[in-house]
């Protein structure tokens, strides 16, 4: 075995990817049957114990070689339990199992256990109950509950001490700004009957909004127009406000342009728009 090629692909072979057969060296992943089955390569994965080898060529089964078939070195039965060895079995794969069903396994073996208990102890179990955790909810209307019972039990020992006593709690930004709001109203009216004569005509001044700041300059332009065009009426005769077209407006008058250019060079040269 002088040479260090492959018998199939033709390639050095060195000592860590080698497997000897047939009088040749091969790669690991070269080391493969080379019959057929009704025409198509076989090209299964072949081991030194699955390996049929002659002259240079590899079967998995003697029913792929014609050398041993026409031989008769094997009988049918054995050339079926050969391929029934050489092929390989379907294996399982393992996976971790999610966070859901650890959960679920977990709470079986629990209500397994605790069923096993309940059989071989039956007078401890008797009207016992699983102890869980109460959720947030389930925890605050306990403490609710707690607090309304104590109060109860506070007024029945001393009624004249809660005679008209209510729970005071704090107010929500709604309720605070409505009650800023009356006090406000209430002291304006405490005012204005003491002192009626500087309330007369008198309101209040709120902030504007920007809807009305812009009608009212809008207002003052358009009063100061009026103004002007009373003090020189010849100055303002045909005159208009110059405002900015929008983008439409640009776009027509500029399609209009265009237009009339192309009206004016089809009059100066009508037979080069015929």
């Amino acid at each position: 075995m002088a040479s260090k090629k492959c018998g199939k692909c033709n390639k050095t072979v060195y000592p860590q990817e080698k497997m000897e057969a047939a009088g040749k060296l091969w790669h690991k992943w070269c080391f493969r049957c080379m019959g057929e089955t009704n025409g198509t390569p076989c090209d299964i994965s072949l081991t030194l114990k699955t390996v049929f080898a002659k002259d240079g060529t590899t079967w998995h089964s003697p029913l792929h070689s014609p050398i041993f078939a026409s031989a008769a070195m094997f009988a049918v039965d054995s050339v079926r339990k050969i391929e029934k060895k050489c092929v390989p079995k379907p294996k399982k794969t393992d996976v971790a199992d999610d966070v859901l069903t650890v959960g679920t396994k977990k709470a079986q073996e629990l209500k397994q256990h605790s069923r096993e208990e309940r059989f071989l102890n039956p007078a401890n179990y008797k009207d016992k109950h699983t102890a869980v955790a109460d959720d947030v909810l389930t925890v605050g209307a306990k403490k609710a509950q707690e607090v309304k019972q104590h109060s109860r039990e506070e007024r029945s020992q001393n009624p004249a001490g809660y005679k008209d006593k209510h729970t005071a709690v704090a107010d929500d930004v709604a309720t605070i700004n409505a009650k800023k709001a009356q006090e406000v109203k209430q002291h304006s009216r405490e005012e204005r009957s003491q002192n009626p004569a500087g309330y007369k005509d008198k309101h209040t001044a709120v902030a504007d909004d920007v809807a009305t700041i812009n009608a009212k300059k809008a207002q003052e332009v358009k009063q100061h127009s009026r103004e002007e065009r009373s003090q020189n009426p010849a100055g303002y005769k045909d005159k208009h406000t110059a405002v900015a077209d929008d983008v439409a407006t640009i776009n027509a008058k500029k399609a209009q342009e265009v237009k009339q250019h192309s009206r004016e060079e089809r009059s100066q040269n009508p037979a080069g728009y015929e």
